[in-house]
């Protein structure tokens, strides 16, 4: 992705809202942990957004000064869990794990019914929240219209999966081939695919190299 103008931004007059989700990229069964990017800057998210990395870090930090490490929800409910936060840092160049520049959170999940969705793959990445200002800017990204890959492992098996999505970077359809006892999974979301045999696949769509022309 290539920023046009970005010393031409306007900003708004008043606060509005952010929201934006990203995969969880590892769990720990044993710890019962999930960690993965809660953002990253330059990346455009589903609702046509991204965040500069110095605003970024003030984001991730004032999370951390402001007390609010408990404040663990579940589908935007506002309904705080019984969940932790244990790590949260900014990537650094050179992480092999993660975007340069990245929020990363790891969470302890304390709840166990919370934790059993996690397993099903029904809870599967981290979804931001939060009030800021807004600023127009001219971006310039590139586009990846079908993306063919493999699913995690989950239930003793993976799938082969083929995921179409518009401009905007919104899956708006796929499906996955079929396992050994001959099941599938369709794919209507950019973490995970439907429940199918009482279970689900995470998934990552391909990333464009923004090295390439």
């Amino acid at each position: 992705m290539k920023i046009r103008d970005i010393d031409q931004l306007v900003k708004r007059d008043a606060r509005s809202t952010l929201r934006a989700e990203f995969t969880v990229k590892s769990i720990n069964n044993d710890q019962q942990v999930v960690v993965g990017e809660v953002y990253a800057p330059y990346v455009i998210d589903s609702h046509r957004e991204m965040m500069l990395p110095d605003a970024l870090v003030q984001l991730a930090h004032a999370f951390v000064e402001e007390d609010k490490i408990k404040m663990v929800d579940v589908l935007h409910s506002n309904k705080w869990i019984h969940a932790s936060i244990i790590e949260s840092f900014i990537a650094r160049k050179g992480d092999p794990d993660f975007q340069e520049g990245a929020w990363v959170l790891a969470v302890k999940i304390h709840d166990k019914d919370i934790w059993a969705r996690v397993r099903r793959g029904e809870l599967n990445g981290y979804s931001l929240e939060a009030y800021v200002y807004k600023q127009l800017a001219d971006v310039e990204y590139d586009y990846l219209p079908t993306h063919i890959g493999l699913t995690e492992q989950n239930n003793g098996h993976y799938h082969s999966f083929i995921v179409e999505v518009d401009e905007n970077g919104r899956v708006m359809k796929g499906w996955t081939g079929p396992a050994a006892d001959g099941h599938t999974h369709d794919i209507r979301f950019g973490t995970a695919t439907e429940l199918g045999n009482d279970h689900a696949h995470r998934y990552f769509l391909n990333e464009v190299d923004e090295d390439e022309d």
